[in-house]
């Protein structure tokens, strides 16, 4: 079929508008798919700062008891005041009966040089005859007071000795450390105490070995009693201030020949309140000379 010519410009048009529309979607074309997002790489994870290794706290090694007990007697060397006591017992086989007797019994005080004690009973006593017998040191004068001399004296007056000659007090921390000895080897706690308002270790140490040896009664008579040592023991009361409050020294035996008969000799000295502002000690009020 033939086309006439205002068919052929229609089809014409129709062609090429089919054309067009076609190059244009190829112009345009699928849309481009989104760029995938590139991961950022991992940061590092921080280390912790460098630290400077701390070494461990030794625990010190605990002390020996010979030092604490030196350590304890060195501070009460420097104790200018202080309460002191001693008691001296012996024991001895008489009729066979063993009995202990008082050899001496005393309590006072010391301030520097100075002391005054009072002695209830002993040795010291019996001699003087008197139930209470005091003596003061102050400076170098001496005083007693309490005992009765064949009458020749009053036991409520206060005398000035003639010989004034004591020149240490009676009792000073180093009488307890010649007590008990330098070998504190063998020493061990045996238990606590309270002494003196103060929570004490009790020590103690065989001594059996250095009293056969030292020959500590050399009197005849005493020495068959002690021929065979059954116990020769010192104990010491370290206490929580510091100080040595107490030593104790226990020796006893038998004659070897013959076991019943028995002696025995107990030291105890005693040192408390140490440096207490209130304690004096003063030179009596009256004293007169003592009769001659």
């Amino acid at each position: 079929m033939l086309l006439d010519n205002r068919s052929k410009v229609v089809l014409g048009a129709i062609v090429t508008l089919v054309v067009a529309l076609s190059l244009l979607a190829c112009s345009f074309g699928p849309a481009p798919a989104a760029p995938t997002a590139t991961p950022s790489a991992a940061k590092p994870t921080p280390l912790p700062p460098a630290t400077t290794p701390v070494p461990p706290t030794l625990t010190p090694a605990p002390k020996l008891f010979g030092d604490l007990w030196t350590e304890a007697l060195n501070k009460a060397k420097t104790a200018t005041k202080y309460r002191m006591a001693m008691s001296f017992v012996i024991g001895a086989t008489e009729g066979g009966q063993f009995k202990e007797q008082p050899f001496i019994v005393m309590e006072g005080i010391v301030v520097d040089k100075d002391s005054h004690q009072t002695f209830t009973g002993g040795l010291l006593n019996d001699l003087l005859g008197g139930a209470k017998i005091e003596m003061i040191q102050v400076g170098d004068k001496s005083y007693m007071k309490g005992m009765q001399m064949f009458g020749m004296t009053d036991p409520n007056k206060w005398y000035i000795m003639s010989d004034t000659s004591q020149s240490k007090p009676p009792v000073e921390p180093d009488d307890m450390f010649n007590m008990a000895g330098q070998d504190l080897k063998g020493s061990k706690q045996v238990g606590t105490e309270t002494l003196d308002g103060q929570a004490c270790q009790v020590w103690a140490w065989d001594m059996k070995s250095i009293a056969a040896l030292t020959g500590f009664l050399v009197a005849p008579e005493a020495k068959g009693e002690f021929s065979a040592l059954d116990k020769a023991e010192v104990k010491s009361w370290l206490c929580a201030d510091g100080y040595v409050h107490q030593v104790a020294m226990e020796i006893a035996g038998h004659d070897a020949k013959n076991p019943a008969e028995k002696g025995s000799m107990k030291i105890k000295t005693r040192m408390w309140d140490f440096n207490n502002p209130t304690l004096s000690v003063k030179a009596p009020e009256g004293a007169v000379p003592l009769p001659q």
